[in-house]
């Protein structure tokens, strides 16, 4: 895959906002929900910028890009996974140097937060540059979701969880203890725990924050909660904890029917409406009923 880096100048007389985009396949990109995660109300010096970023085709990675308003202020596309894709430490260094541009508090350090990036840096010697593992020493807990949830324990590596996830296999009675931390999750689970740190930008925790699913960073999950598997259990993540424990299928039948999403208004069935419409009166249907004004039939 090809890869490059450049340091640019934006408008420095205008605010800054620093944005931040994820995609799947280089191509089709999906804004971060809390966007802009970084804004600047004064002038701005200027800041790193990627005029033209490369992707390859059909790469197996997770792309990855931070934008501002004057212009794609820094771009990544690698697969930890890949050591052809990983990155180096003279590639690391190229980046805190451009980044020294655009930062005053000094100095700035490599942090990494999954397994792979982090079995790589532990090799590495002599970088001219401060490598930082975790803040606290190799932490071993990080809640991202505070909440409680019912479900079937289910522990998977990243292959069962890529085969459950793409054909729909993912049900909100499920508890996933995970190897890896994913990105992204498409079904409704009732919770998660990872063995890696995730990354608090990712969709995994935005779409578990939206829903209130419990979800925390386990250091060696898999491992600590292998008698569990299979079993039906109640897990609660805290600001600064988690317990699970194994549960009565009554008390999890009244949870998982008091947390069913309800439609406030049930839509009615308009029967004798017949009508075959453009796009422009579609949408002036009424959504609850399907129906158009009288004089539009």
């Amino acid at each position: 895959m090809a890869r490059s880096i450049a340091c640019g100048t934006l408008d420095r007389f205008a605010p800054q906002e620093l944005r931040f985009a994820s995609s799947a396949d280089g191509k089709v990109w999906e804004d971060y929900a809390l966007n802009p995660v970084l804004q600047e109300a004064t002038r701005s010096p200027s800041i790193v910028a990627h005029d033209s970023p490369t992707v390859g085709e059909g790469a197996a990675s997770t792309y990855e890009m931070w934008y501002g308003t004057g212009g794609l202020s820094y771009a990544t596309s690698m697969d930890w996974r890949d050591p052809v894709e990983a990155l180096r430490p003279a590639e690391v260094a190229e980046i805190l140097d451009c980044l020294t541009m655009s930062f005053r508090p000094q100095p700035l350090v490599y942090f990494q937060n999954t397994r792979e990036a982090i079995e790589a840096a532990e090799e590495w010697d002599d970088t001219g540059f401060e490598v930082v593992f975790d803040s606290g020493g190799r932490v071993s807990l990080e809640p991202y979701t505070r909440g409680v949830g019912y479900g079937q324990v289910r522990i998977l590596d990243e292959d069962g969880f890529d085969a459950a996830n793409q054909t729909g296999q993912l049900s909100f009675r499920d508890v996933l203890v995970l190897s890896f931390a994913p990105r992204d999750i498409e079904g409704v689970v009732s919770g998660i725990l990872t063995s890696d740190p995730q990354g608090e930008l990712s969709h995994l925790s935005v779409r578990t924050g939206r829903r209130g699913t419990p979800n925390a960073f386990v250091r060696d999950a898999p491992e600590l909660l292998a008698d569990l598997s299979g079993a039906l259990v109640r897990l609660e993540v805290t600001g600064n904890n988690y317990t699970i424990e194994e549960a009565d299928i009554g008390e999890a039948e009244v949870f998982w029917e008091s947390h069913r999403p309800t439609l406030s208004e049930l839509p009615t069935l308009d029967a004798e409406f017949s009508a075959l419409l453009i796009l422009a009166e579609i949408g002036a249907l009424d959504p609850m009923t399907g129906g158009l004004p009288n004089e539009s039939r």
